[in-house]
């Protein structure tokens, strides 16, 4: 606005030979000034939300856990979950009453931290492919639901490099037996 007004008193006081030319002029140097730094703002602010450091502080999936220091699963086992995030707890007998179940297990093949995007899309694409292989129905068609974990920046640190998807009954029912080839 003031280099829009800036260049609006200028052209007056020229055109109208009136006094104010050094205020038309420190109103345009104003305004360009204000804009390039705007400009600059924004695009600084784009690129901190475009990141993958600040995707994966304000990331959200479909019931996704990022842990700091991810537990090593492997397919078919069973155990509790703890607290609201849907993290894995202490490991059960299947046999028993459990939260939930590892229908499938991946290692990330890369040389250096893909970012949390990257890890959400390879680990729900991978939960989507194994989940008919081991329940035997497809996703869409069970009553089951799906969750699954991948490597923080944090855990990557410290050598996590598995992706796990695994399934619960739904919130506050357990899984009383494996669901291995069940077709739920």
């Amino acid at each position: 606005m003031p280099l829009v007004l800036g260049l609006v008193g200028l052209r007056r006081t020229r055109r109208l030979n009136l006094t104010g030319r050094g205020f038309a002029i420190a109103g345009i140097a104003l305004g360009a000034v204000t804009t390039v730094v705007c400009s600059a703002l924004v695009f600084y602010l784009v690129m901190i939300l475009r990141s993958d450091a600040f995707q994966e502080l304000v990331h959200i999936g479909f019931a996704e856990t990022e842990l700091t220091q991810a537990p090593q699963m492997s397919l078919g086992e069973c155990f509790d979950v703890s607290g609201d995030d849907l993290a894995p707890g202490p490991t059960v007998d299947c046999a028993h009453a459990h939260d939930a179940e590892v229908v499938g297990v991946q290692d990330v093949l890369f040389e250096s931290y893909p970012g949390a995007s990257a890890l959400d899309a390879d680990t729900r694409d991978f939960c989507l492919e194994t989940f008919p292989e081991y329940v035997g129905v497809e996703y869409e068609d069970s009553s089951l639901d799906m969750s699954y974990l991948f490597p923080s920046m944090t855990s990557w640190a410290q050598g996590d490099r598995q992706l796990v998807c695994y399934v619960v009954a739904g919130i506050g029912e357990p899984l009383v037996d494996s669901v291995q080839g069940s077709g739920r």
